[in-house]
């Protein structure tokens, strides 16, 4: 299958298809792999079977919730480990939106301690620089 063309950072699918019913074979993914072969498993198993786009589709959710349940798992462990071990146990996309999300916390942080406050900071005339920002 031919994925790089249909997602953008989906290089394969790992497969199990060793349920038999009734004479056919059951597709089902368990786990997608990046093009920098990354692999990232699924909470649960991916149905394969059916109508090419219909497949698609749940693969398509099926990549939203692993990257939901991902991003859960992971806000959940911050705290736990450290930072540098702690990066090292979740796929690179949650490492790098969740270091964003961080940084992006801290530096409105200070932007806004820098002013007193949020009412200080609109007080000083800058509420157009705020929602530039």
């Amino acid at each position: 299958m031919i994925f790089s063309k249909l997602f953008d950072s989906i290089a394969r699918l790992e497969l199990v298809d060793n349920k038999r019913a009734a004479g056919s074979i059951s597709k089902e993914a368990i786990a997608m792999y990046s093009k920098e072969s990354e692999k990232v498993d699924f909470p649960s198993s991916c149905d394969l079977s059916g109508q090419v786009e219909t497949w698609l589709n749940r693969v398509l959710d099926k990549m939203r919730e692993t990257v939901r349940y991902c991003l859960s798992e992971a806000i959940n462990a911050y705290e736990e480990k450290p930072r540098e071990l702690w990066v090292q146990d979740y796929p690179a996309q949650i490492g790098s939106k969740f270091s964003c999300f961080l940084l992006q916390k801290i530096e409105m942080s200070e932007l806004l301690f820098s002013f007193n406050g949020f009412t200080g900071f609109l007080d000083n005339g800058s509420q157009s620089c705020f929602f530039a920002y």
